[in-house]
């Protein structure tokens, strides 16, 4: 696991991370190090942060982001999502890194697990709550409907998703015609003691398609890689964070997101951006827990919905149904609107009094006082890991780098798995021409 934030001001990025990653062998949790701030060189003021895995389909992100910078050269980009987009073609037209037979291992093991997860937790749950709701049996006629309605709920919401395929109709037609015998010996295998009706088996093959080109909006994927390109364009003034999530590459053809853009201007002048874990930055940064702010937020809204009735369970008797009628659909819209009342104050509170001081006094902040708060943050999330009941999933040395425009990427603290002075060749073969480039 993984704790990182990028801090941004009009003059630099600082990009710091912890150094914890966990692997699973036999169901134990094996705890190591890694490598997840990368630059890419000395003539690209632009850092990269890596969270959530390590690998792409097997190999290290280490190893492909130093590829991915060796076919950069010395031309700098114009701005920094031209970055992101060289990578994204990086990834898609290297066949000897990644060839046709391991994307498809790859693509219907994401398909095995996505129709597993279907059956043991979907309709596992559906089925737990029909239960409780009806009280009675369910046979195996209603678990086939329930399952088909799973399945076109599915199927709807991928449909109804963003895409950042350029011809998603023809890639999907692709995708049918190369994988559709996999496909159907992965439903037969995995409901081979629950026959399913013909519909819903073509369901199940359109949401086998679906997976490679579609991102629902409640999108639950876990298995994916947290891609953080942070810095200047050559003709970008301030500093600029691209995330990206990246899932996995079938027939050329990568399956990315990416997320909110965020930039340095004249009016937004400081940006905190924790990645990964990042419950206890944001109470840094918030003034509240997360996870308290969700909690009061639902305990609200279950107490706004609940309140006319409990108010009209007290006067039942004093009034006839159509002045029930009336008077609770009065409560729930004062109650609907004292909750939106209460919402804006809260928020409001939280960026008078906790986030606008922090962002302020981040906007002044010089280079290495940007360092030393990313520095801090991620060391903050690892106390706080450390010190408690909950895993340690955070930890290890911390490093930390600033980007900025005029003297690139600059190490502040990092980790090496070798004796500096013990490996002065190693230094001494990144030199260029006088100049020092960036490891």
């Amino acid at each position: 696991m993984t704790t990182e934030v990028a801090i941004m001001n009009r003059q630099a990025v600082a990009l710091a991370a912890d150094s914890a990653a966990t692997a699973y062998s036999g169901g134990r949790p094996i705890y190591t190090h890694a490598n997840k701030i990368l630059s890419l060189g000395a003539k690209h003021a632009v850092g990269v942060m890596i969270y959530s895995s390590a690998t792409f389909m097997g190999i290290p992100w280490e190893t492909l982001i130093k590829m991915f910078r060796e076919t950069l050269g010395k031309q700098q980009q114009h701005q920094l999502e031209d970055y992101g987009k060289l990578l994204v073609e990086f990834l898609e037209n290297n066949k000897e890194l990644f060839p046709e037979e391991l994307q498809i291992k790859y693509a219907m093991s994401r398909i095995d697990d996505y129709f597993e997860s279907l059956i043991i937790e979907t309709l596992s749950h559906r089925l737990d709550f029909s239960f409780f709701e009806n009280q009675s049996e369910i046979n195996e006629e209603d678990i086939k409907k329930l399952f088909s309605d799973i399945v076109e709920e599915e199927l709807e919401k991928y449909a109804n998703g963003e895409t950042y395929v350029n011809k998603p109709k023809e890639y999907g037609q692709l995708i049918e015609q190369k994988l559709g015998a996999h496909v159907d010996q992965i439903i037969a295998e995995l409901f081979e003691i629950f026959p399913l009706d013909d519909k819903t088996k073509e369901n199940l093959k359109q949401l086998a398609t679906y997976l490679f080109i579609y991102h629902p909006e409640d999108s639950q994927e876990y298995d994916y890689t947290g891609v953080v390109i942070s810095g200047f364009g050559d003709k970008d003034i301030f500093p600029r964070v691209q995330p990206l999530k990246i899932f996995g590459l079938l027939f050329g053809v990568l399956k990315f997101k990416k997320e909110e853009y965020k930039k340095v201007t004249h009016q937004n002048t400081a940006l905190i951006m924790p990645f990964a874990q990042d419950e206890v930055m944001r109470t840094f940064i918030d003034g509240i827990s997360p996870y308290l702010m969700s909690y009061n937020d639902f305990f609200f809204k279950y107490f706004v919905s609940e309140l006319p009735q409990l108010i009209l369970d007290e006067v039942e008797d004093l009034i006839d149904d159509e002045q029930e009628n009336q008077i609770h659909k009065a409560i729930k819209a004062k109650s609907l609107k004292a909750y939106k009342k209460y919402k804006s104050n809260i928020n409001r509170f939280m960026k008078e009094y906790n986030i606008n001081p922090v962002l302020t006094v981040t906007s002044v902040m010089a280079k290495d006082e940007l360092a030393e708060l990313a520095e801090s943050l991620v060391h903050l999330t690892c106390i706080k890991k450390k010190y408690s009941t909950e895993d340690e999933t955070v930890g290890g040395p911390v490093d930390v780098a600033v980007i900025s425009k005029g003297d690139g990427f600059v190490w502040i603290r990092r980790k090496n798995y070798f004796d500096s002075q013990d490996n002065y060749k190693f230094f001494n073969k990144y030199k260029r021409h006088g100049e020092q480039e960036v490891i």
